[in-house]
């Protein structure tokens, strides 16, 4: 079983029932499934083919989440970094996954940047977002779809 069919089938069965609670942040299975295949369709506007890597360094919360169900839905692997490593241990991740995009929290921006500055064969394509700017971003979106 595809991993991305679970939340699917959630969003079939329960639409309007609470899947995700991160803060102030409140989604239905709808939604969560809604906003996790728009991250999909954006990774894969951005060049990513089925099987790439792409790392995330954020905190866990309903961005970490929704890159997890993300990444399924395009077909790419997603290869988690826990933010208390260092830069070079980032450094080491990025280079052993091959990793081709980075979503990255701002809060980790010098951790990120300590790795880039690493010896890799190639830098692989950053996203910089906070929290604010995502919320933001899905309260606009939602004013023109709804």
């Amino acid at each position: 079983m595809h991993i991305a069919s679970i939340l699917d089938r959630a969003a079939q069965l329960w639409p309007d029932r609470e899947a995700v609670v991160s803060g102030d942040i409140r989604l239905n299975y709808a939604r969560f499934a809604e906003r996790a295949r728009a991250l999909a369709a954006a990774l894969r506007g951005a060049g990513l083919e089925l099987g790439n890597r792409v790392t995330i360094v954020r905190p866990n919360g309903h961005v970490f989440l929704e890159a997890y169900f993300a990444a399924a839905y395009a077909g790419l692997v997603l290869v988690p970094i826990n933010t208390r490593l260092t830069g070079r241990e980032v450094a080491l991740i990025l280079r052993d996954s091959g990793a081709r995009l980075v979503l990255a929290h701002e809060d980790h921006r010098s951790l990120v940047e300590e790795a880039l500055a690493g010896d890799l064969p190639a830098l692989p394509r950053v996203i910089w977002s906070s929290d604010a700017q995502l919320d933001e971003y899905w309260r606009d979106h939602d004013k023109r779809v709804h």
